[in-house]
Protein backbone atom coordinates (compact mmCIF):
# COMPACT_ATOMS: atom_id res chain seq x y z
CA UNK A 1 0.00 0.00 0.00
CA UNK A 2 0.92 3.55 -1.08
CA UNK A 3 2.12 5.48 2.42
CA UNK A 4 0.28 8.49 1.23
CA UNK A 5 -2.64 6.76 1.48
CA UNK A 6 -2.08 6.84 5.41
CA UNK A 7 -1.74 10.43 5.32
CA UNK A 8 -4.68 12.76 6.62
CA UNK A 9 -6.67 14.27 3.52
CA UNK A 10 -4.67 12.65 1.10
CA UNK A 11 -8.07 10.40 0.11
CA UNK A 12 -11.36 9.11 1.94
CA UNK A 13 -10.94 5.80 3.66
CA UNK A 14 -14.28 3.76 2.52
CA UNK A 15 -15.94 0.62 4.25
CA UNK A 16 -16.01 -2.33 1.85
CA UNK A 17 -19.52 -1.81 -0.28
CA UNK A 18 -19.72 1.53 0.15
CA UNK A 19 -19.37 3.93 -2.53
CA UNK A 20 -18.66 8.27 -1.88
CA UNK A 21 -22.77 8.33 -3.04
CA UNK A 22 -24.02 6.51 -0.33
CA UNK A 23 -21.47 7.95 2.36
CA UNK A 24 -22.17 11.69 0.83
CA UNK A 25 -25.98 10.77 1.76
CA UNK A 26 -25.39 9.48 4.78
CA UNK A 27 -23.76 12.89 5.80
CA UNK A 28 -26.55 14.57 4.20
CA UNK A 29 -29.21 12.91 6.32
CA UNK A 30 -27.20 13.49 9.58
CA UNK A 31 -26.64 16.99 8.63
CA UNK A 32 -31.06 16.89 8.00
CA UNK A 33 -31.66 15.39 11.66
CA UNK A 34 -28.91 18.33 13.42
CA UNK A 35 -30.73 21.27 11.25
CA UNK A 36 -34.68 19.51 12.65
CA UNK A 37 -33.03 19.87 16.29
CA UNK A 38 -32.16 23.29 15.35
CA UNK A 39 -35.71 23.85 14.20
CA UNK A 40 -36.88 22.53 17.14
CA UNK A 41 -35.13 24.31 19.17
CA UNK A 42 -36.27 27.65 17.45
CA UNK A 43 -40.12 26.66 17.39
CA UNK A 44 -39.57 25.84 21.38
CA UNK A 45 -38.11 29.67 21.81
CA UNK A 46 -40.81 31.17 19.45
CA UNK A 47 -43.50 29.55 21.42
CA UNK A 48 -41.97 30.57 24.98
CA UNK A 49 -42.75 34.38 23.30
CA UNK A 50 -46.51 33.53 24.49
CA UNK A 51 -46.39 30.90 26.90
CA UNK A 52 -48.40 31.67 30.29
CA UNK A 53 -49.37 29.22 32.75
CA UNK A 54 -53.46 29.76 33.44
CA UNK A 55 -55.91 29.37 31.07
CA UNK A 56 -57.50 32.46 28.85
CA UNK A 57 -60.19 34.11 31.04
CA UNK A 58 -62.81 34.24 27.87
CA UNK A 59 -61.97 30.39 27.49
CA UNK A 60 -62.80 29.13 31.03
CA UNK A 61 -66.05 28.12 29.82
CA UNK A 62 -65.05 25.90 27.04
CA UNK A 63 -63.53 23.53 29.75
CA UNK A 64 -66.72 23.86 31.92
CA UNK A 65 -69.71 22.92 29.67
CA UNK A 66 -70.82 19.95 27.85
CA UNK A 67 -74.10 18.30 26.45
CA UNK A 68 -75.71 17.43 30.13
CA UNK A 69 -78.53 19.55 29.11
CA UNK A 70 -78.73 19.75 25.72
CA UNK A 71 -76.92 20.08 22.68
CA UNK A 72 -74.99 23.23 22.88
CA UNK A 73 -71.98 24.99 20.20
CA UNK A 74 -68.36 23.76 21.23
CA UNK A 75 -68.94 21.71 24.15
CA UNK A 76 -67.36 18.17 22.20
CA UNK A 77 -64.09 18.82 24.23
CA UNK A 78 -65.78 19.68 26.63
CA UNK A 79 -68.07 16.43 27.47
CA UNK A 80 -65.03 14.42 26.99
CA UNK A 81 -63.17 16.08 29.14
CA UNK A 82 -65.58 15.34 32.23
CA UNK A 83 -65.06 11.87 31.86
CA UNK A 84 -61.68 12.03 33.68
CA UNK A 85 -62.37 15.64 35.33
CA UNK A 86 -64.91 16.86 37.35
CA UNK A 87 -65.54 20.30 36.00
CA UNK A 88 -67.03 21.88 38.86
CA UNK A 89 -64.40 22.17 40.97
CA UNK A 90 -62.44 25.43 38.71
CA UNK A 91 -59.34 25.64 40.07
CA UNK A 92 -58.22 21.78 39.23
CA UNK A 93 -60.16 21.65 35.96
CA UNK A 94 -58.25 24.85 34.47
CA UNK A 95 -54.56 23.26 35.75
CA UNK A 96 -55.92 19.99 33.68
CA UNK A 97 -56.88 22.48 30.54
CA UNK A 98 -53.76 24.08 30.86
CA UNK A 99 -51.85 20.42 30.41
CA UNK A 100 -54.08 19.55 27.84
CA UNK A 101 -53.32 22.58 25.94
CA UNK A 102 -50.05 22.24 25.77
CA UNK A 103 -50.08 18.50 24.95
CA UNK A 104 -52.33 19.62 22.04
CA UNK A 105 -49.59 22.64 20.66
CA UNK A 106 -46.69 19.50 21.39
CA UNK A 107 -48.95 17.06 19.19
CA UNK A 108 -49.06 19.76 16.37
CA UNK A 109 -45.53 20.65 16.20
CA UNK A 110 -44.14 16.81 16.27
CA UNK A 111 -46.88 16.27 13.78
CA UNK A 112 -45.31 18.96 11.27
CA UNK A 113 -41.81 18.02 11.81
CA UNK A 114 -42.20 14.53 11.54
CA UNK A 115 -43.89 15.13 8.25
CA UNK A 116 -41.17 17.86 7.65
CA UNK A 117 -38.23 15.01 8.07
CA UNK A 118 -40.27 12.53 5.84
CA UNK A 119 -40.31 15.37 3.26
CA UNK A 120 -36.95 15.74 3.08
CA UNK A 121 -35.92 12.54 2.17
CA UNK A 122 -37.93 13.80 -1.34
CA UNK A 123 -35.42 16.37 -2.18
CA UNK A 124 -34.81 20.29 -1.76
CA UNK A 125 -33.42 19.80 1.92
CA UNK A 126 -32.56 23.11 2.27
CA UNK A 127 -35.54 24.61 0.48
CA UNK A 128 -38.01 22.98 3.06
CA UNK A 129 -36.32 23.77 6.47
CA UNK A 130 -36.33 26.91 5.21
CA UNK A 131 -39.82 27.27 4.44
CA UNK A 132 -39.93 25.48 8.04
CA UNK A 133 -37.89 28.14 9.26
CA UNK A 134 -40.50 31.31 8.44
CA UNK A 135 -43.46 29.40 9.75
CA UNK A 136 -41.35 27.90 12.95
CA UNK A 137 -40.41 32.21 13.53
CA UNK A 138 -43.65 34.11 13.05
CA UNK A 139 -46.41 34.87 15.13
CA UNK A 140 -48.03 31.62 14.80
CA UNK A 141 -46.42 29.44 17.44
CA UNK A 142 -46.88 32.44 20.41
CA UNK A 143 -50.12 32.88 19.80
CA UNK A 144 -50.92 29.28 20.41
CA UNK A 145 -48.82 29.66 23.45
CA UNK A 146 -50.64 32.33 24.74
CA UNK A 147 -54.02 31.79 23.80
CA UNK A 148 -54.07 28.89 26.49
CA UNK A 149 -57.67 27.13 26.56
CA UNK A 150 -59.02 28.41 23.46
CA UNK A 151 -60.15 25.73 20.57
CA UNK A 152 -58.23 26.52 17.30
CA UNK A 153 -55.22 24.17 18.83
CA UNK A 154 -57.05 21.28 17.88
CA UNK A 155 -58.52 22.78 14.96
CA UNK A 156 -54.97 22.66 13.59
CA UNK A 157 -54.60 19.27 14.29
CA UNK A 158 -57.26 17.99 13.06
CA UNK A 159 -56.78 19.26 9.89
CA UNK A 160 -53.36 18.01 9.84
CA UNK A 161 -54.50 14.66 10.61
CA UNK A 162 -56.96 14.76 7.65
CA UNK A 163 -54.07 16.12 5.18
CA UNK A 164 -51.87 13.07 5.95
CA UNK A 165 -54.79 10.74 5.69
CA UNK A 166 -55.73 12.24 2.24
CA UNK A 167 -52.46 11.78 0.75
CA UNK A 168 -52.54 8.16 2.09
CA UNK A 169 -55.57 7.57 0.64
CA UNK A 170 -57.42 6.65 3.70
CA UNK A 171 -60.32 9.19 2.63
CA UNK A 172 -62.74 7.37 4.93
CA UNK A 173 -60.40 8.47 8.20
CA UNK A 174 -60.33 11.86 6.72
CA UNK A 175 -63.82 12.67 6.32
CA UNK A 176 -64.44 11.02 9.54
CA UNK A 177 -62.05 14.13 10.95
CA UNK A 178 -63.62 16.33 9.24
CA UNK A 179 -67.00 15.36 10.60
CA UNK A 180 -65.94 15.88 13.91
CA UNK A 181 -63.93 19.25 13.53
CA UNK A 182 -66.93 21.76 14.10
CA UNK A 183 -68.24 20.24 17.10
CA UNK A 184 -65.14 21.34 18.45
CA UNK A 185 -65.53 24.65 17.38
CA UNK A 186 -67.69 25.60 14.61
CA UNK A 187 -64.69 28.13 13.18
CA UNK A 188 -62.67 24.43 11.52
CA UNK A 189 -63.87 25.01 8.60
CA UNK A 190 -62.34 27.81 7.66
CA UNK A 191 -59.40 25.97 8.34
CA UNK A 192 -60.98 23.12 6.02
CA UNK A 193 -61.12 25.11 3.23
CA UNK A 194 -56.61 24.65 3.04
CA UNK A 195 -57.42 20.80 3.04
CA UNK A 196 -60.43 21.31 -0.07
CA UNK A 197 -58.36 23.72 -2.27
CA UNK A 198 -55.59 21.24 -1.82
CA UNK A 199 -57.66 18.21 -2.83
CA UNK A 200 -58.70 19.83 -5.64
CA UNK A 201 -55.15 21.39 -6.96
CA UNK A 202 -54.25 17.47 -6.91
CA UNK A 203 -56.21 16.44 -9.58
CA UNK A 204 -57.62 13.66 -7.77
CA UNK A 205 -60.98 11.79 -9.86
CA UNK A 206 -63.68 13.04 -7.63
CA UNK A 207 -64.88 10.06 -6.52
CA UNK A 208 -68.01 9.98 -4.01
CA UNK A 209 -65.95 8.93 -1.27
CA UNK A 210 -63.86 12.00 -1.67
CA UNK A 211 -66.29 14.20 -2.31
CA UNK A 212 -68.06 13.34 1.24
CA UNK A 213 -64.71 13.76 2.76
CA UNK A 214 -64.45 17.28 1.26
CA UNK A 215 -68.49 18.64 2.51
CA UNK A 216 -67.99 16.55 5.39
CA UNK A 217 -67.29 19.84 7.69
CA UNK A 218 -70.25 21.34 6.23
CA UNK A 219 -72.85 18.77 7.39
CA UNK A 220 -71.91 19.24 10.66
CA UNK A 221 -71.66 22.99 10.69
CA UNK A 222 -74.85 23.44 9.68
CA UNK A 223 -75.88 20.68 12.21
CA UNK A 224 -73.94 23.02 15.30
CA UNK A 225 -75.36 26.39 13.96
CA UNK A 226 -78.40 25.76 13.58
CA UNK A 227 -78.92 22.23 16.01
CA UNK A 228 -78.35 24.02 19.52
CA UNK A 229 -81.38 25.97 21.58
CA UNK A 230 -81.07 29.06 23.80
CA UNK A 231 -82.41 27.59 27.00
CA UNK A 232 -79.78 24.23 26.42
CA UNK A 233 -76.67 26.99 26.39
CA UNK A 234 -78.61 28.97 29.24
CA UNK A 235 -79.03 25.88 31.31
CA UNK A 236 -75.46 24.50 30.79
CA UNK A 237 -73.79 27.96 31.78
CA UNK A 238 -75.90 28.09 35.06
CA UNK A 239 -73.99 24.67 36.29
CA UNK A 240 -70.80 25.98 35.60
CA UNK A 241 -68.92 27.84 38.50
CA UNK A 242 -67.72 30.86 36.79
CA UNK A 243 -69.21 34.87 37.69
CA UNK A 244 -72.28 36.02 36.36
CA UNK A 245 -70.96 37.95 33.89
CA UNK A 246 -68.70 35.71 32.41
CA UNK A 247 -71.41 33.39 32.41
CA UNK A 248 -73.74 36.06 30.44
CA UNK A 249 -70.76 36.96 28.17
CA UNK A 250 -70.46 33.05 27.02
CA UNK A 251 -74.01 32.64 26.18
CA UNK A 252 -74.53 36.00 24.20
CA UNK A 253 -71.37 35.81 22.46
CA UNK A 254 -70.71 31.50 21.80
CA UNK A 255 -74.31 30.37 22.31
CA UNK A 256 -76.03 33.34 20.81
CA UNK A 257 -74.41 34.97 17.95
CA UNK A 258 -75.71 34.98 14.72
CA UNK A 259 -74.23 35.08 11.37
CA UNK A 260 -76.20 38.31 10.68
CA UNK A 261 -74.69 39.96 13.74
CA UNK A 262 -71.41 39.00 13.85
CA UNK A 263 -70.76 40.31 10.09
CA UNK A 264 -72.51 43.90 11.91
CA UNK A 265 -70.26 43.53 14.76
CA UNK A 266 -67.01 43.07 11.89
CA UNK A 267 -68.41 46.30 9.74
CA UNK A 268 -68.15 48.49 12.70
CA UNK A 269 -64.65 47.21 13.56
CA UNK A 270 -63.39 47.19 9.80
CA UNK A 271 -64.70 50.75 9.02
CA UNK A 272 -63.97 52.47 12.30
CA UNK A 273 -60.58 50.79 12.52
CA UNK A 274 -59.62 49.99 8.63
CA UNK A 275 -56.26 51.43 8.75
CA UNK A 276 -55.46 49.82 11.86
CA UNK A 277 -56.71 46.64 9.63
CA UNK A 278 -54.78 47.21 7.00
CA UNK A 279 -51.87 47.20 9.47
CA UNK A 280 -52.22 43.54 11.39
CA UNK A 281 -52.91 41.96 7.85
CA UNK A 282 -49.45 43.27 6.72
CA UNK A 283 -47.79 42.64 10.12
CA UNK A 284 -49.14 38.76 10.82
CA UNK A 285 -50.04 37.36 7.34
CA UNK A 286 -46.50 38.35 6.12
CA UNK A 287 -44.68 35.31 6.64
CA UNK A 288 -47.18 33.90 4.76
CA UNK A 289 -46.95 36.14 1.72
CA UNK A 290 -43.95 35.60 1.93
CA UNK A 291 -43.99 32.00 1.70
CA UNK A 292 -46.29 32.11 -1.13
CA UNK A 293 -43.77 34.40 -2.70
CA UNK A 294 -40.93 32.09 -2.65
CA UNK A 295 -43.07 29.35 -3.91
CA UNK A 296 -44.00 31.00 -6.52
CA UNK A 297 -40.52 32.27 -7.82
CA UNK A 298 -39.45 28.80 -7.22
CA UNK A 299 -42.31 26.38 -8.79
CA UNK A 300 -42.98 29.14 -11.57
CA UNK A 301 -46.30 27.20 -12.61
CA UNK A 302 -49.35 29.60 -12.05
CA UNK A 303 -51.55 26.82 -11.05
CA UNK A 304 -49.55 26.02 -8.36
CA UNK A 305 -49.23 29.90 -7.42
CA UNK A 306 -53.02 30.36 -7.57
CA UNK A 307 -53.25 27.00 -5.24
CA UNK A 308 -51.18 27.92 -3.18
CA UNK A 309 -52.51 31.49 -2.62
CA UNK A 310 -55.90 30.10 -2.23
CA UNK A 311 -54.96 27.20 0.27
CA UNK A 312 -52.92 29.54 2.44
CA UNK A 313 -55.50 32.58 2.75
CA UNK A 314 -58.62 30.41 3.54
CA UNK A 315 -58.12 30.22 6.84
CA UNK A 316 -58.33 34.11 7.23
CA UNK A 317 -62.26 34.15 5.71
CA UNK A 318 -63.27 33.37 9.12
CA UNK A 319 -62.66 37.23 9.53
CA UNK A 320 -65.82 37.71 7.90
CA UNK A 321 -67.30 36.87 11.28
CA UNK A 322 -64.84 36.46 14.11
CA UNK A 323 -62.73 39.80 15.58
CA UNK A 324 -59.80 38.36 17.53
CA UNK A 325 -57.96 39.78 14.64
CA UNK A 326 -54.09 38.68 15.44
CA UNK A 327 -55.55 35.31 16.52
CA UNK A 328 -57.04 34.40 13.16
CA UNK A 329 -54.71 36.10 10.86
CA UNK A 330 -51.63 34.02 12.15
CA UNK A 331 -53.37 31.24 10.95
CA UNK A 332 -51.93 31.48 7.22
CA UNK A 333 -48.59 30.78 8.65
CA UNK A 334 -49.87 27.42 9.34
CA UNK A 335 -52.06 27.35 6.53
CA UNK A 336 -49.31 28.01 3.96
CA UNK A 337 -46.61 25.35 5.50
CA UNK A 338 -49.19 23.12 5.27
CA UNK A 339 -49.79 23.61 1.55
CA UNK A 340 -46.31 23.88 0.96
CA UNK A 341 -45.66 20.60 2.80
CA UNK A 342 -48.96 18.70 1.12
CA UNK A 343 -47.58 20.33 -2.65
CA UNK A 344 -43.92 19.22 -2.20
CA UNK A 345 -45.12 15.40 -1.11
CA UNK A 346 -47.93 14.62 -4.33
CA UNK A 347 -45.15 17.21 -6.80
CA UNK A 348 -41.71 17.03 -5.44
CA UNK A 349 -39.85 20.78 -6.60
CA UNK A 350 -36.15 19.15 -7.28
CA UNK A 351 -34.36 22.37 -8.69
CA UNK A 352 -34.72 25.61 -5.98
CA UNK A 353 -33.42 28.40 -6.33
CA UNK A 354 -30.45 29.36 -4.16
CA UNK A 355 -31.52 33.28 -3.50
CA UNK A 356 -35.27 31.55 -2.97
CA UNK A 357 -33.33 29.78 0.27
CA UNK A 358 -31.53 32.46 1.60
CA UNK A 359 -34.36 35.43 1.35
CA UNK A 360 -36.27 32.74 3.05
CA UNK A 361 -33.18 32.10 6.08
CA UNK A 362 -32.88 35.97 6.31
CA UNK A 363 -36.37 36.51 7.05
CA UNK A 364 -37.20 33.92 9.13
CA UNK A 365 -33.72 35.37 11.06
CA UNK A 366 -35.63 38.33 11.52
CA UNK A 367 -38.82 36.92 12.57
CA UNK A 368 -36.70 34.92 15.22
CA UNK A 369 -35.73 38.65 17.41
CA UNK A 370 -39.13 39.74 16.82
CA UNK A 371 -41.30 40.04 20.08
CA UNK A 372 -44.81 38.45 20.14
CA UNK A 373 -47.65 40.87 19.50
CA UNK A 374 -51.10 40.27 20.07
CA UNK A 375 -53.74 42.62 17.88
CA UNK A 376 -57.31 43.63 17.98
CA UNK A 377 -58.92 45.80 16.05
CA UNK A 378 -58.84 48.65 18.08
CA UNK A 379 -55.80 47.85 20.49
CA UNK A 380 -52.29 45.74 20.61
CA UNK A 381 -49.79 44.73 22.98
CA UNK A 382 -46.24 43.39 22.91
CA UNK A 383 -46.05 40.21 25.48
CA UNK A 384 -42.49 39.77 26.36
CA UNK A 385 -42.53 36.28 27.67
CA UNK A 386 -39.52 34.52 26.40
CA UNK A 387 -36.04 33.37 27.97
CA UNK A 388 -34.74 36.90 26.53
CA UNK A 389 -35.90 40.33 26.34
CA UNK A 390 -36.92 40.91 22.68
CA UNK A 391 -39.08 44.29 23.54
CA UNK A 392 -35.45 45.91 24.32
CA UNK A 393 -33.92 45.41 21.27
CA UNK A 394 -33.39 47.47 18.46
CA UNK A 395 -36.24 45.47 16.44
CA UNK A 396 -37.89 45.31 19.81
CA UNK A 397 -38.52 48.91 19.87
CA UNK A 398 -39.55 49.51 16.41
CA UNK A 399 -42.17 46.97 17.01
CA UNK A 400 -43.37 48.86 20.31
CA UNK A 401 -43.31 52.25 18.58
CA UNK A 402 -45.73 50.88 15.99
CA UNK A 403 -47.86 48.92 18.42
CA UNK A 404 -48.18 52.10 20.28
CA UNK A 405 -48.94 53.97 16.98
CA UNK A 406 -51.55 51.39 16.68
CA UNK A 407 -53.40 51.74 19.49
CA UNK A 408 -53.30 55.62 19.52
CA UNK A 409 -57.35 55.54 19.65
CA UNK A 410 -57.53 54.09 22.92
CA UNK A 411 -58.26 56.30 26.01
CA UNK A 412 -56.80 56.25 29.83
CA UNK A 413 -58.37 54.88 32.40
CA UNK A 414 -58.64 57.86 34.44
CA UNK A 415 -60.12 60.96 32.68
CA UNK A 416 -59.45 64.13 35.52
CA UNK A 417 -62.61 67.04 35.61
CA UNK A 418 -63.18 68.68 32.62
CA UNK A 419 -65.68 71.50 34.09
CA UNK A 420 -69.42 71.29 36.31
CA UNK A 421 -71.25 72.46 33.25
CA UNK A 422 -74.45 70.21 33.06
CA UNK A 423 -74.32 68.42 30.12
CA UNK A 424 -76.94 69.07 27.30
CA UNK A 425 -79.44 67.08 26.00
CA UNK A 426 -82.09 64.20 27.60
CA UNK A 427 -81.36 61.38 24.85
CA UNK A 428 -77.96 60.48 23.79
CA UNK A 429 -77.32 58.00 21.04
CA UNK A 430 -73.85 56.33 21.30
CA UNK A 431 -72.38 53.69 19.97
CA UNK A 432 -69.11 51.74 21.06
CA UNK A 433 -67.34 48.73 19.69
CA UNK A 434 -70.20 47.97 17.75
CA UNK A 435 -72.39 48.21 20.26
CA UNK A 436 -75.61 50.51 20.29
CA UNK A 437 -76.41 52.33 23.46
CA UNK A 438 -79.43 54.71 24.56
CA UNK A 439 -78.27 57.25 27.22
CA UNK A 440 -81.24 58.29 29.14
CA UNK A 441 -81.39 61.64 32.02
CA UNK A 442 -82.64 61.36 35.17
CA UNK A 443 -84.57 64.54 35.30
CA UNK A 444 -82.77 67.38 36.74
CA UNK A 445 -79.28 65.52 37.52
CA UNK A 446 -76.56 65.05 35.08
CA UNK A 447 -76.89 61.07 35.78
CA UNK A 448 -77.69 59.23 32.63
CA UNK A 449 -79.02 55.46 32.42
CA UNK A 450 -77.79 53.67 29.91
CA UNK A 451 -78.48 50.49 27.49
CA UNK A 452 -76.99 48.68 25.01
CA UNK A 453 -77.05 45.89 22.92
CA UNK A 454 -74.60 44.00 21.15
CA UNK A 455 -75.08 40.77 19.15
CA UNK A 456 -77.50 38.58 21.98
CA UNK A 457 -75.58 40.62 24.47
CA UNK A 458 -77.62 43.08 26.72
CA UNK A 459 -75.38 45.36 29.33
CA UNK A 460 -76.91 48.40 31.92
CA UNK A 461 -75.23 51.17 33.23
CA UNK A 462 -75.00 54.12 35.41
CA UNK A 463 -73.65 57.32 33.75
CA UNK A 464 -72.37 60.25 35.15
CA UNK A 465 -71.59 63.47 32.65
CA UNK A 466 -69.63 66.87 33.12
CA UNK A 467 -68.83 68.95 30.51
CA UNK A 468 -66.58 72.31 30.16
CA UNK A 469 -66.49 74.11 27.21
CA UNK A 470 -66.33 71.80 24.44
CA UNK A 471 -64.55 69.13 26.51
CA UNK A 472 -66.77 65.91 27.98
CA UNK A 473 -66.41 63.48 30.64
CA UNK A 474 -68.52 60.45 31.19
CA UNK A 475 -67.44 58.64 34.57
CA UNK A 476 -69.46 54.37 34.04
CA UNK A 477 -70.66 52.99 36.97
CA UNK A 478 -72.86 50.15 38.36
CA UNK A 479 -72.38 48.22 35.06
CA UNK A 480 -74.23 44.79 34.82
CA UNK A 481 -70.71 43.49 32.80
CA UNK A 482 -68.83 44.89 35.60
CA UNK A 483 -66.85 47.08 33.08
CA UNK A 484 -66.34 50.20 34.95
CA UNK A 485 -64.77 52.93 33.08
CA UNK A 486 -64.29 56.30 31.59
CA UNK A 487 -64.70 58.22 28.41
CA UNK A 488 -63.29 61.44 27.19
CA UNK A 489 -65.09 63.22 24.16
CA UNK A 490 -65.14 66.38 22.48
CA UNK A 491 -68.90 68.21 21.70
CA UNK A 492 -69.44 70.69 18.41
CA UNK A 493 -73.13 70.55 18.15
CA UNK A 494 -75.45 68.05 18.83
CA UNK A 495 -72.13 65.64 18.09
CA UNK A 496 -69.65 63.83 20.40
CA UNK A 497 -66.72 61.86 19.66
CA UNK A 498 -63.77 60.49 22.01
CA UNK A 499 -61.92 57.91 23.65
CA UNK A 500 -62.72 55.27 26.59
CA UNK A 501 -59.67 52.55 27.39
CA UNK A 502 -61.71 50.10 24.45
CA UNK A 503 -61.17 52.62 21.59
CA UNK A 504 -63.56 54.90 19.91
CA UNK A 505 -66.70 56.45 21.14
CA UNK A 506 -69.74 58.42 19.09
CA UNK A 507 -72.62 59.66 20.82
CA UNK A 508 -75.52 61.91 18.98
CA UNK A 509 -77.71 64.32 21.04
CA UNK A 510 -81.29 63.13 20.30
CA UNK A 511 -83.16 65.61 22.27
Amino acid sequence: MNDDTKKPGTMRHYRVGDSPARVGRGQNRRLQELALLALLAVTIFSFSKGAIDFVQPAAEGYWLINYDHGFVRRALLGQIFSFFQDQGHLKEALSTARYVHLMACASLLLGLLAWLRVALSRGSGSWLLAIFAIFATSQFLPTQAYDVGFLDVYDYVLVLGAAVAALCDLWALAGIIGLIGPFIHEGFIFVWLTLVVLILWQGLELTPQKIGTIFAPLVSTVIVYFAPTKHAGIAEMATTPLPQAMKDGFIAYQFGQTFSSSVHIILWKIINNWLNFGMAVAFFALPAAVIILACSITHNRLRDTIALILAALSPATILVVGWDLSRFLVATSFSSLLSVMYMQTVRPTKVVRLSAVISCWIFATVGAVIPFVYAYYEVAAVVDLGFIPLANTPIGHLVTSWVSFYSRNIGPRTVPEVGTEAPPGTVWYEEEDAMSNIWTRRPGTNVFDAVGSKGGMTVRCVLTISRGGDRIRVVRSDCSDGNNLMYSGTIEGSEIQGTYPGGKWYATIHR
